[in-house]
């Protein structure tokens, strides 16, 4: 909320977004790109013992020094490789950890 642009508020956002944090479990953010005023990056979660994944292209506008999202494009999900270091941090290969 506090990134969001002033421009993009909506009247129910708070609500809409506890809702959402009251089922999800943020586990590990992966900033994937950055240029000008965009980012691609891709966010894994937990939502009722299911993991999930938001992989997305944000869009950012710089004003009086400070950052705001304005908007972004949903990606397809990331897929990892069997023997890549898994996406949590744990430093085991994907195979042994999320991905078994």
């Amino acid at each position: 909320m506090a990134s969001l642009h002033p421009s993009r508020h909506q009247a129910d956002e708070l609500v809409q977004l506890n809702k959402s944090l009251a089922n999800t479990q943020w586990l590990a953010l992966h900033v994937i790109a950055a240029q000008g005023n965009s980012v691609e990056f891709a966010a894994f979660y937990r939502q009722q013992d299911k993991l999930g994944q938001l992989h997305e292209r944000s869009r950012f506008v710089l004003e009086e020094g400070r950052w705001w999202y304005l908007d972004g494009d949903f990606l397809p999900p990331l897929k990892w490789e069997r023997n890549a270091v898994c996406w949590c941090g744990s430093d085991a290969k994907y195979k042994k950890c999320h991905g078994a």
